[in-house]
């Protein structure tokens, strides 16, 4: 028997009232987040949709839910743990204003694709069809370095959910009461996706082929763990090419 049963079924009774607690379709308008139009459109979909008032009761079961399922995978406290989507919704949610359009699309088509494989199921292929997806500026492409993901941010830029981030031969340790677990990042590289910025020096990110899994996964990881290697977040670009055909239809 699943000894972790009783924290599934919370979690489980938690997202339904996640759901209660708002309209009918999972969508994103002028940054609120509501339920879709589509029932297939994915668990959460930034693109636009009608908006629809909040009741106060709804408002209650909704803040309740996000509150209680941030908590629980705050908790976690293993250095890279397998999430589920359900469970870091509400997280994603609380950076919906500040997301930039291409940013949200990422996160879309992330969410959509959620335990599939992308492509050839390489980590560098989630990314690169993420962007295209998104309308934004490819890797690899007219001149592009094939790890060029975007706007390189500086050090003291936050990230945001849909930012693009690139190891390079990483390494972190973590102490785990008499034991000690070293894990490798990047070999040399390795490229993932940013679902949930920084929170105390752990990342929420999607990835594909990690520890063999060539699915579309959410993993945490703890960076004050980091002993060595280097890493650089990107922004999404529009895609000028593809702007200036838009521009030319207009």
């Amino acid at each position: 028997m699943n000894k972790n049963w009783p924290t599934s079924i919370c979690t489980s009774v938690l997202f339904w009232l996640l759901l209660i607690g708002n309209s009918p379709a999972w969508g994103f308008d002028d940054g609120q987040w509501q339920l879709p139009a589509q029932s297939n459109a994915g668990l959460i979909s930034l693109s636009q949709a009608g908006a629809d008032e909040w009741s106060g009761w709804r408002q209650v079961f909704a803040g309740i839910a996000r509150m209680a399922l941030s908590q629980i995978s705050a908790n976690k406290q293993s250095r890279c743990d397998f999430l589920s989507w359900e469970a870091v919704t509400p997280q994603v949610f609380q950076y919906a204003q500040y997301m930039p359009a291409l940013n949200r699309s990422v996160i879309d088509f992330v969410f959509q694709n959620r335990g599939q494989m992308i492509g050839d199921g390489e980590c560098w292929t989630l990314a690169y069809d993420a962007l295209v997806s998104a309308g934004a500026r490819a890797p690899g492409s007219n001149g592009i370095h094939p790890l060029n993901f975007g706007r390189p941010l500086t050090a003291d830029e936050a990230c945001l959910p849909g930012d693009i981030i690139q190891f390079r031969s990483c390494v972190f340790r973590v102490e785990q009461g008499t034991r000690t677990e070293t894990i490798y990042v990047g070999s040399p590289d390795h490229t993932a996706i940013i679902v949930v910025p920084e929170q105390n020096g752990r990342m929420i990110l999607a990835q594909q082929n990690t520890n063999g899994n060539k699915t579309v996964i959410l993993t945490s990881l703890n960076f004050n763990t980091m002993i060595k290697g280097k890493y650089q977040i990107y922004r999404p670009l529009p895609d000028a090419q593809l702007q200036c055909l838009l521009n030319g239809r207009q």
